[in-house]
């Protein structure tokens, strides 16, 4: 019994200690979608003499129950033309509607192609097309622009190449300098011909947009202006920019002393390891596959990205602290199926723990939650989102399971019931209603809670936060600590769920992660980690995830 509690007592005691040294170092279904609606404008591009009028028809179509009054307006109008809508708004939208907008040229406007933005407006929200106006002087040479292929949609670290065409008309035949502009940030541009001479056949030049990655996603409404010292032209271009995706396998991973671990499935096939480069204070903690087929790591002062099991492409994010962009303790890492990164960094020198939100590895719209101050108060050892599209998470220092809204805490539902057995007394092993040491929550395709109750050695499921259908599995495995048994384990630091439902527990303690089929050990199977194992690792899996 005594070297029983000594274990314990260690556990605690290493916990301490890691808090004291990092103290030193200081020193899967989608959210109901949003009522909106878009925008369509034809024909795209007309072409009229000076003095004459065109037409444009807007075609304005709700979604998910949009009923808000919406008004339109253009900008962009070459001088001495005149626009009108007709109608110039709806009050309210409830189904798809129709505007002409006429747009009048005067015998003055200047010849040149013009772009021409229509604006709706409604509801809170914006939405803008571009009309093409290439206006032909009666007498007299001008130039015309376009650009293609557009639209475009390319990846975060990929590049956007279209071809610029300059057309003259009437023997123009003047140098032309080409700009662009409504780039999104962390972007670039150049052209291949600058400044070029447009010909009656056409003359080229080739527009490439770099992006970087990690990168916002963004849809850019992007203009190509030319300009001589009397005319103008111009075009538009749509580039709708997204995440880049990565390359991890399916299988399960795990976190090993410092190491990200996958294998093929629980009897070790094709077991690999990578191990980030070293850098002080950061250490893997967690792992996850993002709904980008990247691979992310919580690893104490930053979270990392990888493409696979090789360590491709590999970018970090976050610093050691309490501030923002920074992490003290990055606990765990979730990708939610909008792919923002939510963070549970578990302890904090000052300030306690917190909850940390971003909408994608650069910081955009960086937000934290946290709740009581000082060291041992608030301890969010896990965090993910739910079916229900809300936040769930664990707090190990109050020995609860939380639900809230949003990064705002509204909301706050919790489920708490103190409890922590005593080993050597299988009366007190199968507590009801309650938690010792929450350390990982996480979803089933059944859309049930699954908590992995490391203080009591087992795994806990619940259909809802108020602990509807509380069933427990698993006791302590004594006195064989460390000896893989059926339906035993020795401390149950994570659970993941497979897509077939399976229940997966990593038991650093006993070397070993296990796989059943239901909270009845069903089908019960285990890998045990050999000491010594990859990578010079000693074999306590902290961690597991399964694609």
């Amino acid at each position: 019994m005594l070297k029983i509690m000594s274990r314990r007592t260690i556990t605690l005691t290493f916990w301490i200690l890691a808090a004291v040294w990092l103290a030193a170092l200081g020193t899967s279904a989608q959210a109901k979608p949003t009522a909106d609606f878009s925008v369509n404008l034809k024909p795209g591009k007309s072409s009229v003499l000076a003095g004459q009028a065109t037409t444009f028809t807007v075609t304005i179509s709700p979604k998910f129950g949009f009923n808000a009054a919406v008004a339109l307006s253009i900008s962009g109008l070459p001088a001495d033309a005149t626009a009108t809508f007709n109608p110039a708004s709806f009050v309210p939208l409830k189904s798809a509607k129709t505007s002409t907008l006429t747009v009048q040229t005067a015998a003055t406007t200047p010849a040149g192609s013009y772009v021409l933005p229509v604006t709706v407006t409604g509801g809170g929200i914006t939405h803008t097309a571009n009309a093409s106006l290439v206006v032909k002087s009666v007498a007299g040479g001008f130039f015309t622009i376009s650009a293609a292929p557009d639209p475009q949609s390319v990846q975060a670290g990929q590049s956007a190449i279209y071809a610029v065409t300059l057309t003259g008309f009437n023997g123009f035949n003047s140098a032309v300098t080409l700009s662009l502009s409504g780039l999104p940030p962390l972007t670039s541009a150049s052209f291949s011909q600058n400044p070029v001479t447009p010909t009656a056949s056409g003359a080229a030049s080739t527009l490439t947009i770099t992006t970087t990655d990690p990168m916002p996603p963004s849809v850019s409404l992007l203009t190509i202006t030319g300009t001589t010292s009397t005319s103008t032209g111009q075009a538009s271009v749509s580039l709708d920019i997204t995440f880049s995706r990565g390359n991890a396998p399916p299988g399960i991973y795990m976190i090993d002393n410092g190491q990200i671990l996958h294998m093929d499935d629980i009897t070790g096939m094709n077991l690999t390891s990578y191990t980030p480069p070293v850098v002080s204070g950061r250490v893997p903690l967690s792992v996850m596959v993002g709904p980008d087929d990247h691979i992310y790591v919580a690893a104490n002062s930053a979270i990392l990205r990888f493409d696979d099991m090789t360590g491709a492409n590999l970018k970090s994010f976050g610093t050691f602290g309490e501030g923002v962009n920074q992490f003290y303790f990055a606990k765990d890492v979730w990708v939610a199926p909008d792919m923002r990164i939510y963070v549970a960094d578990a302890f904090g020198a000052t300030t306690g723990g917190r909850l940390d939100r971003m909408d994608d590895l650069t910081g955009t719209n960086w937000t934290t939650y946290k709740q009581q101050s000082g060291y041992y108060s608030f301890q969010p050892y896990s965090i993910t989102t739910g079916p229900d599209g809300l936040i769930y998470f664990t707090d190990r220092g109050y020995a609860q399971v939380e639900r809230m809204d949003d990064m705002t805490g509204a909301g706050l539902a919790v489920f708490r019931g103190f409890y922590c057995l005593t080993v050597e007394d299988p009366t007190t092993w199968s507590p009801v209603g309650a938690f010792c040491v929450p350390s990982r929550v996480r979803f089933g395709p059944d859309r049930r809670i699954y908590v992995s109750d490391a203080g009591n050695c087992r795994i806990v499921r619940m259909d809802d936060i108020s602990g509807t259908n509380y069933v427990s599995y698993g006791v302590p495995n004594y006195p064989n600590w460390s000896v893989p048994t059926t339906g035993k384990f020795d401390d149950t630091d994570s659970v993941a769920l497979g897509p077939d439902s399976s229940i997966y527990v990593a038991d650093s303690y006993s070397h070993f992660v296990a796989k059943f089929a239901d909270m009845v050990g069903t089908g019960w199977m285990t890998f045990t980690l050999p000491d010594g194992g990859l990578a010079a690792s000693s074999g306590p899996p902290t961690d597991v995830f399964v694609k």
